[in-house]
C-alpha cells in the first residue's frame, strides 16, 4: 500500500517534468496565461480607478497639500496590492479556472503523441460524459462543507478530512481528462480510483502542492500529464475491459 502510494505522488513529478520536457505541450499553458494577463490587467486598472475616485471624493473636504498626500498613499496601496497581494489571492485560482478548461485539449494531445490514442468521442459520449461528471462535483461540493463545519468544532480532524478530500478530488479530476477520452464510464473510474493507494498518492501529493501560492501556474499542465501517465500506467486494462458492453446471451431479445 506504502509503495503504491509513493508510485502515485511519484507520477506527479513526472508528469510536471514531462511537460516541461515536452515543448509541444507548452502552447496548452500559454492561452491560460494569456486570458489570465488580460483578467489581472482589467483587475488592476480597475483598482488604479478606484483610487482616483477616492482621491477625488476626498479633495474636496481636505487642504491641498493632505490632498496630494493622500493620493500618494492611496496609489501606493494600490500600486503595492496590484504587484504583491491581487496574484497572491487571485493568480492561483483564476489560472486553475483557464488551465482546467484546456485540460480536454492537453489531455488529447499527450494521450495522441505518447499513447497512440485515436478515437473522437461523439456528441452523446461527450454529453453523457459531462453531465456524470458534473453532477459529481457537485455531490462533491457538497460533501465538503462536512468537514468544513466539522473543522470549527475540531480543527485539526476537520482540516485532515478537508484535506483527505480535496486531495481525492484533485485525483479525479487529472485521471478524467484522460479516462474521458478512452470512453471509461466515469462511474468505472470513480469507484476504481478510490479503492487504489495510487490515486491518493497521486491526489494527495498533487493538492499540497496546489496550496502553495503561485507554484499552480507552473505545476497544473503537469498534474494533468501526470494524471494521463497514472491512468496508463495503473488502470487502463481494467476500466477499459469493465467500461465495455456486456455482449447479451444468444436468447436474449
Amino acid at each position: 500500500m506504502i509503495g503504491s502510494m509513493i508510485d502515485g505522488a511519484a507520477a506527479v513529478f513526472r508528469g510536471i517534468k514531462l511537460f516541461f520536457l515536452d515543448r509541444g505541450a507548452w502552447r496548452y499553458a500559454l492561452a491560460p496565461w494569456l486570458m489570465l494577463a488580460l483578467i489581472y490587467a482589467a483587475l488592476a486598472g480597475l483598482m488604479w480607478y478606484s483610487a482616483d475616485t477616492l482621491v477625488a471624493a476626498f479633495a474636496e473636504s481636505m487642504p491641498e497639500w493632505l490632498s496630494a498626500l493622500t493620493g500618494v498613499i492611496l496609489r501606493i496601496g494600490v500600486l503595492t496590492l496590484s504587484l504583491f497581494l491581487l496574484p497572491l489571492l487571485t493568480l492561483v485560482s483564476l489560472y486553475e479556472l483557464c488551465g482546467w478548461m484546456l485540460a480536454d485539449l492537453l489531455a488529447g494531445y499527450w494521450n495522441r503523441s505518447r499513447f497512440g490514442w485515436n478515437h473522437r468521442r461523439t456528441p452523446g459520449e461527450f454529453r453523457r460524459f459531462m453531465l456524470k461528471s458534473a453532477w459529481f462535483s457537485i455531490k462533491a461540493g457538497v460533501k465538503l462543507l462536512l468537514p468544513a463545519l466539522l473543522g470549527l468544532l475540531f480543527p485539526l480532524l476537520g482540516q485532515a478530512l478537508l484535506f483527505l478530500y480535496a486531495g481525492y478530488l484533485t485525483a479525479i479530476a487529472a485521471l478524467g481528462t484522460t479516462a474521458f477520452l478512452y470512453g471509461v464510464d466515469f462511474e468505472v473510474m470513480r469507484r476504481r480510483a478510490r479503492r487504489d493507494p495510487a490515486v491518493w498518492g497521486f491526489g494527495l501529493t498533487a493538492y499540497a502542492l496546489l496550496l502553495f501560492p503561485l507554484l499552480p501556474l507552473i505545476i497544473l499542465p503537469g498534474i494533468i500529464i501526470g494524471g494521463a501517465e497514472l491512468f496508463h500506467s495503473e488502470m487502463e486494462e481494467e476500466l477499459l475491459t469493465a467500461s465495455r458492453p456486456r455482449p447479451t446471451s444468444a436468447g436474449t431479445p
